[in-house]
C-alpha cells in the first residue's frame, strides 16, 4: 500500500510506528489532545515473541523484553527502577519501556480524561507505581478485575482467570458516564416479583428508614395521612415524600407491621451498577464471529463499556498498542472520534480491513516505521523529514529541501552519503538566501546512512569553519523521538 507521509491535523487516522514518536510528533506537536486513552501493551511473559500476524495464523509482532536497559535511560529512570535494574535487567527495560509511553500518554491527555491500563498479574503492581508517579496516586480511580474466563479444566496449577484494568484520571475533575449491567429475565422476576395491583407495574420494595441518616432520628414524618416518628432516621425529608407522592400517589409500599417502604418499578430500573468487578463480558469463543485471530484481542463489549463510562459523543479516543482495532472500533460506533497507533505494518491493515468490511470506511494509515521509511521515494522522504523537524521547503530550494522555525537547513538523501555531498551541501546553505547567516548548523539526513569519507569531512569543516553538519539516519529520528 502506499505510504501517506503527509499528516493533516485530522482525527479518525491508523499509525503504523512507535507511539511515543506518534504522540510526540503526530499528536502534541500539532496540538493534538485526547479525552480518553485505553491501551493493552504487551505484558512481560518473560519471552521473547517474534512472528509475524498473519489471520488465521497469528504470532505476536513484538518483543516483549526489549533489551535497552542502557546508560542514558539507566540515569533517567526512578530510583526503584534502578533497583530493579540491578537485579532483573530484562523486567526493568521493559517498565522503562512502558514508563516513557505512559509519561508521554499524560502528556496528550486533557485536564478532564482518563486513561485505562490493561495488564496482567506479572506486572500489574509495578505498572501501579509507573502510573502513582506519572498520573499522581490521588488521580487512582479504581483497579479493575476483568474475569476473562471461567477457567481451564485442564490446569494444573491455579488458574489465573483475570485481568488488571488500571483506571486513572489526569485530574479531579474528569468525565463519568454510570454504566449499569443489565439483568437477566430470570433475575428481573426474581427481583421485582411484586404487582402493583391500581397499574399492573412490576416493583421491589426498599427501606425508608436507615442509620446512616442518623441525624432525622426522632423526627416525625407525615405518610399519606399517618404522621410516624423513626428510631433510626428518615432517608427522605417531608419535602421529598410530598414530592414523590404527589409525582405517583402509590410510591409507598406499606408492610404487615405498618413500616413505610417505597417502591422501585421494574420499568424504570437501569440495571445494576457496575462497579470494579467486571464478570459479565465474556472472552471471545474460538468461532465467534467478532473473532479476527489475533490472540490477545479483547470482545468489543468491554471497549465499549470503558468507551461509554469515561467519553461523551465526539470525544477523541486514543489506543497507542491498536493491535487489531478493538478500541476504536468501540469509538467509531459509539460517535467518538479516535486515532489508532501500532507498531506492525500487519495490524494496522488489518484494522483498515476491517472497517472497510464493518462500516464500508477506509482509514488512511500514515506510517512512522522504520522499515516503511526506508522504502519511501525521495520526495516522500523529504517530505517525511521536513515533517519530524516541522521545516518548510524553501522556494527555489537551491539544494536545501528544508529550513527548521529556529532557522537550521535540512538536506535530505536517499543514497549512501560520502565526502562530496557533505562540501557540496555546505556551499549550498552558504549561499541560499533564505538560510539565516551566519550559519552554524546544518543537517543532512541519509536514508541509507553515511561513509567514513563523509564522517571525516563533518570533523574538517567544523575544524575550519566552525559549523556543525550532523549527519541523522531514520533510526536516530526514531530513537530519540
Amino acid at each position: 500500500m502506499m505510504s501517506n507521509i503527509k499528516n493533516p491535523n485530522t482525527i479518525n487516522q491508523i499509525y503504523c510506528g512507535d507511539c511515543k514518536f506518534v504522540m510526540r510528533h503526530d499528536l502534541l506537536e500539532r496540538g493534538i489532545k485526547v479525552d480518553l486513552i485505553y491501551l493493552d501493551p504487551p505484558f512481560f511473559t518473560g519471552k521473547v515473541q517474534k512472528g509475524i500476524w498473519l489471520p488465521g495464523a497469528m504470532e505476536v509482532s513484538f518483543e516483549d523484553s526489549k533489551k535497552f536497559w542502557g546508560l542514558k535511560r539507566y540515569k533517567s529512570a526512578p530510583e526503584w527502577m534502578k533497583w530493579i535494574g540491578t537485579k532483573r535487567p530484562e523486567f526493568a527495560a521493559y517498565l522503562y519501556y512502558m514508563y516513557e509511553r505512559l509519561e508521554m500518554c499524560n502528556r496528550v491527555l486533557k485536564k478532564t480524561g482518563s486513561i485505562y491500563l490493561h495488564c496482567d498479574y506479572r506486572a500489574s503492581h509495578y505498572l501501579k507505581m509507573i502510573m502513582d508517579e506519572i498520573f499522581d496516586v490521588e488521580n487512582l480511580q479504581n483497579e479493575i478485575i476483568w474475569q476473562r474466563t471461567l477457567g481451564h479444566h485442564l490446569a494444573t496449577g491455579m488458574d489465573v482467570m483475570t485481568d488488571t484494568i488500571l483506571f486513572y484520571t489526569k485530574n479531579k475533575e474528569f468525565i463519568y458516564n454510570k454504566q449499569y449491567q443489565k439483568l437477566s429475565k430470570k433475575e428481573l422476576e426474581k427481583k421485582f416479583s411484586y404487582i402493583e395491583e391500581e397499574t399492573s407495574r412490576k416493583f421491589t420494595h426498599e427501606k425508608l428508614e436507615q442509620a446512616s441518616n442518623v441525624y432525622s432520628k426522632g423526627e416525625v414524618r407525615i405518610i399519606q395521612g399517618k404522621e410516624l416518628t423513626t428510631d433510626i432516621g428518615w432517608r427522605w425529608t417531608q419535602q421529598e415524600f410530598d414530592r414523590r407522592l404527589q409525582k405517583n400517589p402509590y410510591v409507598i409500599f406499606w408492610t404487615g407491621t405498618g413500616k413505610p417502604r417505597y417502591k422501585r418499578y421494574a420499568d424504570e430500573y437501569k440495571g445494576r451498577k457496575v462497579g470494579n468487578l467486571w464478570k459479565d463480558i465474556f472472552p471471545l469463543a474460538s468461532r465467534s464471529k467478532e473473532r479476527l485471530g489475533y490472540p490477545t484481542q479483547k470482545p468489543l463489549r468491554l471497549l465499549e463499556r470503558i468507551v461509554k463510562t469515561s467519553s461523551n459523543p465526539f470525544d477523541i479516543i486514543l489506543d497507542p498498542f491498536c493491535g487489531c482495532g478493538t478500541a476504536i472500533v468501540a469509538a467509531y460506533k459509539l460517535g467518538r472520534r479516535w486515532i489508532g497507533i501500532d507498531l506492525n505494518p500487519k495490524a494496522c491493515e488489518v484494522m483498515q480491513k476491517r472497517f472497510e468490511s464493518e462500516f464500508a470506511l477506509s482509514p488512511q494509515i500514515i506510517y512512522r516505521d522504520l522499515e516503511e521509511i526506508s522504502k519511501l521515494s525521495p520526495l516522500q522522504f523529504e517530505q517525511w523529514v521536513n515533517e519530524f523537524y516541522g521545516a518548510t521547503k524553501p522556494k527555489p530550494d537551491k539544494g536545501v529541501d528544508g529550513i527548521t522555525p529556529s532557522g537550521i537547513p535540512i538536506q535530505t538523501k536517499t543514497f549512501k552519503v560520502k565526502y562530496d555531498v557533505i562540501g557540496a551541501f555546505l556551499t549550498c546553505i552558504e549561499y541560499h538566501p533564505k538560510v539565516p547567516k551566519p550559519i552554524k548548523r546544518g543537517i543532512i539526513v541519509s536514508q541509507k546512512g553515511f561513509a567514513e569519507s563523509a564522517i571525516s569531512r563533518v570533523f574538517e569543516i567544523q575544524e575550519k569553519e566552525d559549523i556543525l553538519i550532523e549527519l541523522i539516519t531514520p533510526e536516530n529520528l526514531l530513537e530519540n523521538s
